[in-house]
């Protein structure tokens, strides 16, 4: 009599557990690094601010302070468009609270969104730059901090 070659119930219930280990490891790091590299987005836009700042800076001797974040304030202010926490903008992963300057420098504050229900919606970012030692410091509790 032949005998028929299968995989066993217990062979394939062993490989499903090893397959799920893997995942449980897997999945966690690949949203991490995948959220890591949304950061970039952030970095343009604070990028925007900081070069429409120093010409704001030359003109006037001093950085602008914007605390009305609506679209038409920030591209009235500085001639830029970013996207703002007024808007609901959903296209964009992160948006603009609010601007602070004076003579000595100036911080910009971005808050996550919840584009692509990202576990880390509603955290932000503060950019900190200081005129004096041309400085730039990163605070927050975006898990993702720039390492500068």
């Amino acid at each position: 009599m032949n005998k028929i070659k299968a995989f066993t119930l217990l062979e394939i219930l062993i490989v499903i557990v090893v397959l799920a280990v893997l995942a449980s490891i897997a999945i966690p790091r690949y949203t991490d690094i995948v959220e890591k590299s949304r950061t970039s987005e952030a970095m343009a836009i604070f990028a925007a601010i900081k070069s429409a700042q120093e010409v704001y800076y030359s003109k006037n001797g001093r950085y602008r302070d914007i605390l009305d974040c609506s679209p038409d304030a920030v591209t009235g202010a500085l001639g830029i468009e970013v996207p703002c926490a007024f808007e609901g903008n959903a296209d964009t992963y992160f948006i603009l609270h609010d601007i602070g300057g004076d003579e000595n420098g100036f911080s910009a504050t971005l808050f996550r969104t919840n584009k692509g229900n990202s576990q880390y919606s509603g955290t932000d970012i503060t950019m900190t730059y200081t005129r004096s030692n041309f400085s730039t410091q990163w605070s927050g509790s975006y898990p993702f901090l720039p390492k500068r």
